[in-house]
């Protein structure tokens, strides 16, 4: 998975998981901890060309 910033990565994540509700959940000082360690635990993942995390997919097809 690719994004230019660690903060596209986030809002992606976010808004597209499960994850993002559940830290809605938390009061403020507790989100921003959370989004300050992920911030620092992208920074494995940064270069110069952005964001580039490893993910795997399962695509499944079929034929009748």
């Amino acid at each position: 998975m690719k994004f230019e910033t660690a903060d596209d990565y986030l809002r992606t994540i976010l808004k597209a998981t499960p994850i993002g509700h559940s830290l809605e959940e938390e009061d403020s000082a507790t989100q921003e901890q959370v989004l300050r360690k992920t911030r620092a635990n992208l920074k494995r993942w940064t270069t110069s060309a952005g964001v580039s995390l490893p993910a795997e997919c399962v695509i499944v097809t079929a034929r009748k």
